[in-house]
């Protein structure tokens, strides 16, 4: 018996043995329009060994080490035979583009490595046989670019910038007209009233491409005009990985500076970006009848006023500590496989962590406040409030990403679960001193914590029928947001300079205000697509396709502050422990210093709720599209349709707690119906060059924040966002008209020429007004005058190496956008700009749109050499001065300024080595990275006229200076 048990054990090692000298052959075969060829014929001539390729195009062979010749033949198409070399135990990725007539794209057979499986030239590809134009990025171009978040990389793309290192506009249009999906479908961000994702939120091993579309087809979502930017997150890992790389961050001035400021009530798992509960609402229990009103010294429950004010945190003051360095971390792991190699089922799974914790110490920091004089012949800009001082942030940002999936010929289900945490500590150290309409000096302390999360699930199925001419695709994605500001705290002191004197005077803004923001949403979005392919004329394989699907969205939000306010009774002079003469906000609450029943002085804390400021919505998005993508001739292709949306918006107030009722109750604030027409046209001139021709409408729609009645106050810069459902300005949808053109010539290895023209008309647009003279820091989105934008593009991928020969490990590529936007002066901003125009101005009908950038410059130089492993890449972006907020009355214009924003990257990758023709090893790599190498600052000014125009009254809207930032990152490939 012991003898066949050792029998046995020396055959399935036998068996081990000789599986793991095999090697394993995949890729994925395209037809001529970059879709995937299902059911083409794969075949290794020496062995007679073949498979066919499934619904998505894959195919895969498990073949011993050796030289091979792949057949690859699909009706209708040209045979492709393919050499071929396997390496026992390693995957050989061969990408196929499919000709008809002998007309090849070159490099069109992608051979790959271990490394690399999203090529550039891939990438190409897919530009130039997509059915509308569209730019976008490679996971190499992600890895090139050195980006360990989208952010980093996107704004190479062309017509494309990233505003505050987060929100992606293309275009130079703002953020309403651009939207970001996850994988095809819609998804909040972690600032939801945003059309567009924060990208940074992403690490870039999640990351399988990034495609930006900038021309509407009916299968798209209907709510952009500048350009839909859709992440793909990884699903079928093409080889096994295992990835772990840990980096550290330094910027000079800020890192290790001991005059950090933050707030005094930092817990421990605010590492982790989230807060532990410390923060959260004392009121409940027996005191939950406090939430919205507390008790009043002066009435009937005075007796619960101290034990009121005492269950808050009483620390309103910021200190001082050392600024810690930047971390960031990630893991990748991923693999497919079958049960054995007869099986015809494909499994495959994706699991990906990421972390960051980034701090940055912000000295200098301005907000203020200017009006332009009330005589017209001063030019120069009058202060109303100068605002200075110093700001902390430490902000942590947690990812993870676990996904599954299944497939055979025909079928595929996968299921993707993506969790983002965000915490973001916030503290300010403030002098501000209002100069006109209240004069007054304040020392002012904030401590802010946010706490933020979003759970993405998606659920998709993807069947292929009648011999792949049929096919149905259905996704279910919903998504789970919150964000939490936790005890906000505003603590500013009036400053008396006749006796150095600190105190609390509720008349001249000095009063200690802290609040509670919650924000829950849920997003449940479904959709299902019906492809059926079918021929016109004599084509040899079915390429013309039908297309229709429906969409059904729904968002449920509920939003709170819930806001408190301190005050004094008796003279504050006469406090038990003063803080009068040496302002120190932190000695207010103290224990001696809250007020009791029967005490002639002390500090109380009473609600200071709006009902206005809490409310529940929904919103309601119902679409179906039906398209043609027609193969007319050859070199002809059509894409017609139309895409129908109704959209619904239903809006509830919070409940007055005097009158026990809502100011607002289920109002239906925006019912309407689009529908959506297109036409893209795709013509070939000659091989690997397309004109494109695109007519389109689109839509943009008010967010939940904009259709309400809602007053929102930025604690740090004192500046408050006023919603715009008033009365008879309340918000309408803005539709736009879009005509684009597009040349394109497609290169080898990546490489590409492009030139684009665009006209787009907007009616109705929404745009960011000053509210008005009183309210100088008051905001409010309101619908103006119609506008126009014309803009041309240009684009160039280039290898140098027709320069010289040892120059072809050298890419340079830059990209052009150049706008003319303007808006039709409404009568109201017209009739209030000529009443305060300055002498010799002329005020015009039409405007700059506000967003609107009038030019972006995107350029990089990257040199590559695999095999002694160095990389670099720098890369310079910039986009012109564009308008912030539309001044009215006295209030000037404001404008974001330039920021030039240079960036480099170098790799070092060690152990590579070239072994028959195809690069190994090279497990570990070290990189350095530098950001903002020209010390630009993010800077807004005001804008008035200037009759020398050179910009001499210009003053200063807000400011900060990031700094450059160094960092180090170490990373490890375990396969």
């Amino acid at each position: 018996m012991k003898n066949y048990l050792v029998l046995l054990v020396m055959c399935l090692l036998s068996t081990v043995s000789l599986l793991a000298q095999n090697g394993t052959l995949r890729g994925t075969i395209y037809d001529e329009f970059g879709g995937p060829a299902m059911y083409a014929n794969v075949e290794v001539l020496e062995t007679g060994e073949g498979t066919s390729s499934d619904l998505d195009g894959k195919y895969e062979l498990t073949l011993a080490p050796g030289n091979y010749t792949l057949l690859v033949s699909y009706v209708g198409y040209d045979d492709r035979k393919i050499p071929v070399l396997i390496n026992a135990g390693q995957v050989t990725l061969i990408d196929v583009n499919l000709t008809t007539g002998g007309v090849q794209l070159e490099d069109e057979v992608i051979i790959i490595g271990k490394q690399i499986t999203n090529t550039d030239q891939a990438m190409n590809t897919l530009k130039s046989k997509a059915a509308v134009a569209l730019d976008g990025l490679s996971n190499q171009s992600l890895r090139m670019f050195g980006a360990s978040r989208a952010s980093d990389a996107v704004k190479q793309v062309t017509g494309v910038s990233v505003q505050g290192g987060k929100y992606v506009f293309v275009r130079g249009l703002g953020d309403r007209y651009t939207k970001t999906i996850l994988n095809g479908m819609d998804i909040p961000g972690l600032d939801p009233d945003r059309n567009t994702i924060q990208m940074d939120i992403f690490p870039s091993n999640v990351i399988e491409n990034i495609v930006v579309y900038k021309a509407f087809s009916p299968d798209l979502p209907g709510d952009f005009t500048g350009g839909i930017v859709n992440i793909d997150t990884k699903e079928f890992p093409e080889q096994k990985i295992l990835d772990i790389s840990i980096g550290i961050g330094f910027t000079p001035g800020m890192t290790f500076n001991s005059e950090y400021v933050r707030g005094n009530d930092g817990v421990g798992s605010d590492a982790l970006g989230f807060d532990n509960g410390a923060r959260d609402m004392p009121l409940t229990g027996d005191l939950a009848q406090y939430r919205e009103i507390t008790p009043d010294p002066f009435g009937a429950n005075a007796a619960d006023v101290g034990a009121v004010t005492r269950s808050f945190n009483n620390n309103l003051g910021v200190e001082t500590g050392t600024a810690p360095m930047n971390f960031n971390f990630s893991l990748s792991a991923g693999n497919q496989f079958k049960a054995n190699e007869d099986a015809d089922w494909t499994f495959g799974y994706n699991v990906a962590l990421g972390y960051r914790n980034t701090t940055q110490y912000f000295q200098d920091v301005e907000y203020n406040a200017f009006f332009m004089d009330d005589l017209s012949e001063n030019y120069a800009l009058r202060a109303n409030r100068i605002q200075q001082g110093t700001l902390g942030k430490n902000n942590v940002l947690a990812s993870a990403l676990g996904g599954f999936s299944a497939k055979n010929a025909n079928h595929k289900l996968s299921f993707n679960v993506l969790h983002i945490q965000n915490g973001e500590a916030t503290a300010g150290d403030f002098i501000s001193e209002t100069i006109i309409n209240n004069s007054v000096t304040l020392y002012r302390d904030n401590i802010e914590y946010t706490q933020r999360g979003i759970t993405n699930f998606l659920l998709k199925y993807k069947g292929s029928f009648n011999e792949g001419r049929s096919e149905i695709e259905v996704r279910v994605s919903p998504t789970i947001s919150n964000i939490y500001d936790k005890d906000v705290r505003v603590t500013p002191f009036r400053f008396n300079e006749d006796n150095n004197t600190f105190d609390i005077q509720a008349s001249e803004g000095a009063v200690p205000d802290r609040f509670w923001r919650n924000l829950e949403e849920t997003n449940q979005v479904a959709k299902i697509d019906f492809t059926q392919k079918f021929k016109l004329g004599n084509a040899g394989q079915p390429t013309s396709k039908f297309k229709a699907g429906f969409i059904a969205t729904r968002k449920d939000r509920f939003y709170e502050i819930l806001g408190y306010r301190g005050r004094i009774r008796g003279n504050q002079s006469n406090m038990p422990v003063s803080y009068f003469e040496n302002g120190d906000q932190d000695l207010i609450f103290t224990d001696a210093n809250v007020w009791d029943e029967g005490d002639a002085v002390g500090t109380y804390i009473f609600g200071n709720y709006e009902a206005a400021n809490t409310y529940e919505a929904t919103q309601d998005i119902l679409g179906a599209y039906v398209m043609g993508d027609l193969i007319i001739t050859p070199k002809l292709r059509a894409i017609i349709g139309a895409r129908l949306e109704t959209f619904r918006t239903n809006y509830s107030s919070g409940i007055d707690p005097a009158t026990n009722t809502r100011l607002v109750e289920n109002e239906r604030y925006i019912d309407a119906t689009n529908i959506l027409p297109a036409v893209n046209l795709v013509y070939t001139l000659k091989e690997n060059m397309n004109l494109r021709v695109s007519l389109s409408q689109t839509v943009a729609r008010p967010s939940f924040k904009e259709a309400s009645v809602a007053e929102i106050i930025d604690a740090v810069s004192g500046r408050t966002y006023i919603g715009g459902f008033v009365g008879d300005r309340s918000l309408v949808s803005t539709t736009i008209n879009n005509f684009d053109i597009r040349w394109e010539q497609f290169l080898e290895k990546g490489q590409l020429l492009a030139f684009s023209v665009f006209y787009k008309q907007f009616n109705n647009p929404i745009e960011i007004v000053a509210f008005d003279r009183a309210d100088p820091n008051d905001l409010q989105p309101r619908n103006v005058g119609d506008a126009t934008v014309f803009g041309i593009e240009a684009e160039a991928k280039k290898n140098l190496k027709f320069i010289a020969e040892n120059l072809e490990k050298v890419n340079v590529g830059a990209n052009l956008t150049l706008v003319s936007a303007q808006v039709e002066q409404d009568p109201i901003t017209l009739a209030s700009k000529e009443a305060n125009k300055r002498d010799g101005e002329t005020i015009s009908d039409t405007r700059p749109m506000q967003g609107q950038s009038p030019y972006i410059i995107n350029a990089y130089v990257n040199y590559s050499d695999r095999l002694s492993g160095w990389e670099a890449s720098l890369n310079y972006n910039v986009q012109g001065r564009s308008l912030y907020v539309v001044g009215l009355e006295l209030n000037p214009d404001v404008y974001q300024v330039p920021f030039n924003g240079l960036n480099l990257k170098v790799t070092k990758t060690f152990g590579v080595r070239l072994v028959d023709g195809q690069y190994e090893g090279g497990n570990f790599s070290l990189s350095f990275r530098a950001t903002n190498l020209l010390d630009a600052a993010r800077k807004r000014v005001y804008v008035t006229y200037d009759p020398a125009d050179n910009n001499s009254f210009d003053e200063t809207f807000d400011v900060l200076r990031p700094g450059r930032t160094f960092s180090i990152t170490a990373k490890y490939r375990f396969f």
